[in-house]
């Protein structure tokens, strides 16, 4: 952002970078070669610099949370517990991983039940996708809803939805959301899903021990 103060007019320019969640501002505030006749001029000078940079930061953190994106699209490919393949409306097809959980991998013990809980849950039906970002695969990564046909039903968090049945684990790594965190605690106490088995290994470190297998 560059903020620009001649004389006594200041004005505003706002170039914010597409970035979401990094916020690269430059403050320039420039005084004409003028000579003021003394200190009050200045001050009033650097006052009016000092409400437009922040009330420019304000609007600058507005658009960025404002441009953060929703897909919406039909499944049409379930992968594992974690991972979809999503097409929209437009014909584009993604490859969608979702955020706040990490289910067990296929050839993972409870893998298979995962996947086809997921299968079951979501497959064919259309969803929403709150994108976070574009992971180093190319995945988009992203929050997941169910829309629901019944117009009186709100959208099925998906992820929440698997957490409670004891079909993922909640990446609390990447994700602090509190009913997340919530939603494995009563499957892990009610000892649904993979919580049966007291010795159920995280994917994460079943990734570490089986490198090339998933």
């Amino acid at each position: 952002m560059v903020l620009v103060v001649v004389g006594s007019n200041p004005t505003v320019h706002i170039s914010p970078k597409s970035n979401v969640g990094s916020l690269n501002i430059r403050f320039f505030c420039v005084f004409g070669f003028r000579k003021f006749g003394n200190f009050s001029s200045k001050g009033l000078i650097m006052k009016h610099c000092l409400i437009l940079f922040f009330a420019s930061v304000l609007s600058l953190v507005s658009s960025v949370f404002a441009e953060i994106e929703t897909v919406t699209g039909k499944v049409v490919r379930v992968s594992d517990g974690d991972t979809i393949e999503l097409q929209t409306a437009d014909g584009e097809q993604r490859r969608v991983r979702f955020q706040g959980i990490d289910a067990p991998e296929l050839h993972q013990e409870f893998g298979m039940d995962s996947f086809k809980f997921l299968k079951s849950l979501i497959g064919g039906k259309k969803v929403m996708v709150k994108v976070e970002k574009i992971d180093q695969f190319g995945r988009t990564v992203g929050r997941i809803w169910l829309l629901r046909d019944e117009e009186r039903l709100a959208p099925l968090d998906v992820e929440e939805k698997m957490l409670e049945e004891g079909m993922a684990w909640h990446f609390s790594r990447y994700n602090h959301e509190q009913k997340l965190s919530l939603a494995q605690k009563k499957a892990r106490d009610a000892k649904r899903g993979l919580w049966a088995n007291p010795d159920s290994i995280p994917p994460w470190k079943w990734r570490q021990m089986n490198p090339r297998t998933r």
